[in-house]
């Protein structure tokens, strides 16, 4: 199964540390825990949730759980990584965020950050977490308005790098 993979320069994992060979299949020793162990990536609808500074195409095999914003895998390995995508793309998406968020006063705070170097990933959450808030104050859900922000998010990385939905 091919999905996505957000990666740290040098294609290290964030939470792991973990330098991935390229091209290598890489093999999870016990049961398979999400968010604990395994070989964690995507959906395309799931790339807002997981943004770093490397997207990468990965191939997935063995036992495959599809959690609510990730699949898990006991067996992985990086394919190709996405070329265009880099903290340029990331400080676009955060833009885009940021006029999107112009409708949600409770944004207002997403601007600073995404002037800050490594602030772009928060500015995008904050214009996420500020559509839930919005949805909550207009009488619905928040869980509604965070999902709907962060799927429009998703979309936007897919449709300006050609991503495929693959899982």
């Amino acid at each position: 199964m091919l999905a996505y993979k957000f990666l740290h320069p040098g294609h290290r994992g964030l939470y792991s540390g973990y330098t991935w060979p390229v091209g290598e299949w890489v093999d999870v020793k016990g049961t398979l825990v999400p968010s604990r162990r395994g070989i964690h990536a995507c959906r395309e609808r799931d790339l807002a949730h997981w943004l770093d500074d490397e997207l990468w195409l990965a191939e997935l095999d063995g036992t495959i759980l599809e959690e609510e914003r990730m699949l898990v895998a006991g067996r992985g390995r990086l394919v190709s990584q996405v070329p265009d995508w880099d903290g340029s793309a990331m400080r676009e998406l955060a833009q885009a965020c940021l006029e999107r968020g112009r409708d949600y006063p409770e944004s207002g705070d997403a601007e600073g950050w995404a002037s800050h170097p490594a602030g772009a990933v928060s500015a995008i959450y904050m214009v996420a977490h500020a559509a839930g808030l919005g949805a909550e104050e207009a009488g619905g859900a928040y869980d509604a308005g965070f999902d709907d922000e962060r799927a429009w998010q998703a979309g936007w990385i897919a449709r300006r790098f050609g991503l495929e939905p693959l899982a």
